[in-house]
């Protein structure tokens, strides 16, 4: 079943971080909402797998990105988001308020010049692919994979809205080394595994800028442009 063992040890890691997550927070953990965050994962990895085999979406949009995948994860995000939250999305992110608005501005236009940078003197020659692949990359990743970790995710696993401001740490450090590990570690269809130190490196660094300007700024909106930059500065440079 394509991507079941991937998606289980993904999962289980999530369920470990998360245990620990309970322990560090002690009388205000919520063991329920840790539940729902580990149940939404596995159930976002899912649908990014095409339900392991089960289920197969039409080729709507051509070429070799997930765009079905991806597309259909956003949907289960609205779900999961309404059914775990209400409608209020706030403290998931969805929000235009930006908090702290000078310096999430100034942290993002830093990063952005020095990926800049990065994509000019490391990357520029190396990517050449279709428009496809551009508008891909400049959209569905960071919107879906935010939504999901600094999104979803660090929401259920901080004890209460109060507490996103005192006792966050412990929820942004897990979700970023979860982030790290999905993007270095892969186990095929016949068990063997495999992990990427430079992918892991490279994912823990990215996604601790994601999860600092998630935490600045109170909005996915800020990490989720910067992820897009990340993803698509190749393309420009």
């Amino acid at each position: 079943m394509f991507g079941l063992y991937q998606s289980l040890s993904e999962t289980a890691l999530l369920l470990i971080l998360g245990l620990g997550i309970l322990g560090y927070q002690g009388k205000s953990a919520d063991i329920s909402k840790m539940l729902i965050a580990v149940i939404s994962f596995f159930m976002y990895k899912s649908i990014l797998y095409e339900g392991f085999g089960l289920l197969s979406f039409p080729d709507v949009i051509p070429g070799k990105y997930n765009w079905e995948g991806k597309l259909a994860s956003l949907v289960l995000l609205v779900l999961i988001s309404f059914l775990a939250f209400g409608k209020d999305w706030d403290g998931v992110g969805w929000t235009r308020k930006i908090q702290n608005k000078k310096k999430t501005w100034t942290v993002t236009g830093v990063l952005f010049v020095l990926y800049g940078l990065y994509a000019l003197f490391y990357l520029s020659g190396r990517i050449q692919e279709d428009a496809n692949s551009f508008l891909y990359q400049i959209s569905m990743p960071g919107f879906s994979e935010e939504w999901m970790y600094r999104g979803v995710l660090f929401a259920l696993l901080i004890p209460t809205a109060e507490a996103q401001k005192k006792e966050f740490w412990p929820a942004a450090i897990a979700i970023t080394l979860l982030f790290a590990f999905t993007h270095a570690f892969r186990i095929t269809g016949e068990v063997e595994l495999t992990f990427n130190t430079g992918n892991f490196i490279y994912a823990l660094v990215t996604g601790s800028a994601f999860m600092y300007l998630r935490v600045l700024s109170g909005s996915l909106w800020v990490p989720i442009l910067l992820h897009a930059w990340f993803n698509a500065a190749g393309y420009f440079l």
